[in-house]
C-alpha cells in the first residue's frame, strides 16, 4: 500500500502515472462548501489518459466533512460514480462522514468505533473489492439531522459556535459581516 498526498502538486504527474498501474485505489478528500477541492480536480484532470483504460481496477472514494449530515456530500458520490464509468473502472463506492471538523478535539477512546469501523471498510476493499453497504451506513450516519435539532442549532447558535471561536482567536468577529466588496 502506497499513500500519495495531493497538496505535494509537484508529484501529480508521477501519482497520475502510477494510478493507472494499481489495482486499487482509494482516494480521501475532504468537501469544502459543498465541493471539491481544487487540488483534488486538478489531479483528476491529471488522469485524463486513463480515461477508458482501467477495465478490472477497482476506485473507491472516502469523502469527509464539517457537515454533520452526509446529505451534503451525495452530489459529489454521483459525480464520483459517473468518473469510475469514464475509466471503465469498477466502482468499490464512497464512503461519506459528516461531521469530521470536530474529530480534532474528540479524545483518543471516543474514536475507538469509527476507527474500526474504517478498518473494516478498508478489510472489505481489500477482500471484496468494495465497500460494504452497512459499513458506509454506519459511518456516515443520519442523512439529515432530526428537524428538532436542527432547530435547536439555529435557535442557541451552537453550530456557530466553532466558527465564531476562530474568528474570536484571529481578531474577526467583530467584522463578520463585513462586504467589502459590496457595492451600494
Amino acid at each position: 500500500m502506497e499513500i500519495f498526498r495531493l497538496n505535494r502538486t509537484e508529484e501529480h504527474d508521477n501519482y497520475a502515472a502510477r494510478f493507472g498501474a494499481s489495482d486499487g485505489i482509494i482516494l480521501v478528500f475532504p468537501l469544502y462548501t459543498d465541493a471539491m477541492p481544487g487540488i483534488v480536480m486538478a489531479f483528476i484532470e491529471k488522469l485524463s489518459p486513463w480515461i477508458g483504460r482501467m477495465k478490472g481496477k477497482r476506485l473507491g472514494f472516502i469523502i469527509h466533512s464539517g457537515f454533520p449530515e452526509p446529505a451534503h456530500s451525495r452530489y459529489i458520490q454521483r459525480y464520483l460514480e459517473w468518473l469510475c464509468s469514464k475509466f471503465q473502472a469498477e466502482y468499490a463506492g464512497t464512503c461519506v462522514m459528516g461531521g469530521s471538523e470536530g474529530l480534532r478535539y474528540m479524545n483518543e477512546g471516543s474514536m475507538d468505533n469509527k476507527r474500526l469501523l474504517f478498518n473494516r471498510l478498508g478489510h472489505d476493499f481489500i477482500s471484496r473489492g468494495r465497500f460494504s453497504p452497512d459499513t458506509l451506513k454506519r459511518i456516515a450516519g443520519k442523512e439529515k439531522l432530526p428537524v428538532a435539532m436542527r432547530f435547536w442549532f439555529r435557535l442557541t447558535g451552537f453550530s456557530n459556535a466553532y466558527w465564531d471561536m476562530l474568528l474570536k482567536k484571529n481578531h474577526a468577529y467583530d467584522t463578520r459581516f463585513a462586504r467589502p466588496y459590496s457595492v451600494e
